[in-house]
This record gives structure tokens, sequence and C-alpha cells, in this order.
């Protein structure tokens, strides 16, 4: 409901601006325009609100302890959903499943985890739903029971906006990017580059032979190859031409 309007008159005594403050949401300005034409005036509402990424629940951050060294983050993704997503959870906003994002913290190489990670939720009360519910039926993974407890440190806005906002994405899938993503990393030396065209010699006939049309050694200077799989790119770096 909104309680107070200031209206502001432009020069040309003909077109307004409105402010209009909302006290019952997040008290912020928003701003309509209003015209007069043809004796009647007429006005743009403030755009409705996204109530699903302007949300007044703060989420919630949980620390995990005693993880197995080896295990990777969707492995304890799949064991957290199993209880997120059960039936005793229910589905959140429009019947999605509730989105979280596990995260662990990694050794100094970076290949292993150190044992401990954050459990991020855009719904305080999942939060301490599923606190509850490990401790009755603690989570284990390789016979070893993941505790979790609430973390110090408050769920930040960007990560909040961000479980709020897209849906839970199977970590399989995600797994299974990942893993792309790494065996594409890094660059291929390249010793030539050639441009040109597919042609056939002879119709009718299935096989193309290549007609060079453009060629540069690369053999004392630099080249190289590299994949961009997001953007579905294949990169060609040289030094000159």
């Amino acid at each position: 409901m909104y309680h107070h309007v200031q209206c502001r008159l432009n020069s040309d005594n003909r077109k307004f601006r409105v402010f209009i403050v909302d006290f019952e949401g997040l008290n912020d300005w928003h701003v309509a325009n209003l015209k007069i034409a043809d004796g009647r005036l007429s006005w743009i509402p403030p755009p409705s609100r996204d109530t699903s990424v302007m949300s007044s629940d703060p989420g919630i951050e949980l620390e995990i302890v005693n993880v197995p060294t080896h295990i990777n983050e969707w492995t304890v993704t799949r064991e957290v959903a199993k209880v997120l997503h059960s039936d005793d959870f229910g589905t959140f906003g429009g019947g999605r499943l509730l989105n979280f994002r596990v995260r662990l913290r990694k050794t100094d190489g970076g290949m292993r985890n150190d044992g401990t990670g954050t459990l991020a939720l855009p719904v305080r009360k999942s939060g301490y739903k599923f606190l509850e519910f490990v401790r009755g039926e603690p989570i284990k993974i390789e016979g070893r029971k993941v505790k979790f407890y609430i973390s110090n440190r408050s769920l930040s806005k960007e990560w909040l906006q961000t479980l709020s906002k897209t849906p839970f994405v199977d970590p399989d899938l995600e797994e299974e990017h990942e893993n792309t993503l790494r065996a594409l990393e890094g660059e291929l030396r390249v010793d030539v580059v050639q441009f040109g065209v597919f042609f056939r010699e002879t119709y009718p006939s299935k096989s193309r032979s290549f007609s060079i049309e453009w060629e540069r050694k690369f053999i004392e200077s630099n080249a190289s190859l590299s994949f961009e799989y997001d953007h579905k790119v294949v990169l060609l770096k040289v030094s000159s031409f």
C-alpha cells in the first residue's frame, strides 16, 4: 500500500514526475510518469517487484566438516540433495526444487579438499530444518558422518540472489561440465596455419580435397590453439602476421 505521494511539475506545465514511497516493502522510492493530454491525466504505475529476488529472507550459510579429503563438491551436493529435495522439505518458489550450493575448501595443492566447506541456502528456515534432520539422520560419505553447523558469516547478497533466481541443476550435469572445461584447459602449440576450401576433383564423388589458399608457418614465432567451451569458440592466437 502506498502512503505518500510527492508531485513535481515540469517547466512545460503538462508533464509530472511522481515519487511514491512504499513503507511496507523496502522503503525505496518508485518513479511514475504522468502526462496531461486532451484534458486527461494518464500515468504508468511503478513496476511490480520480483519477490523471488527482493526477498526479506536473508538465507543461511552452514559450515561443513569431516568430509573425506578426496571427495569433490558434487558428491557432497548429491547427498545433501537427497535430504533437501525429499518429501519432508517440499518445493520452493512455485514448485521449483530448493537451490543450494556446496563449496569445499581446497588444500594448498588444490587437488584435494581440507575436510571442510560451506552449504549456502536461500531460505533460512530450510537451513534450520536441515540441521534438525541431519542430527537425527546424519549424512554419511564413505562411512564418515559429515557434520553441519551454523556459520558465523551471513550469506552474501550476491549468493542469495543467485540461489533465489536460478533453478537447481543436476550435480551430474555440473560435474560433467566441469570435467569438460578441465579437459580443455591450456593451449596447443601450432606450427602451421592454413586457410582454404574443400572441393571435389571429380563428380560424382564423396571424397574431397583441401585447397590451401593461404599458409603461414610459425616455427620460429608463437602460435597456439585453445578452446572456450561455454562460448563454443576455437581461439587461434598468433604472435604477428
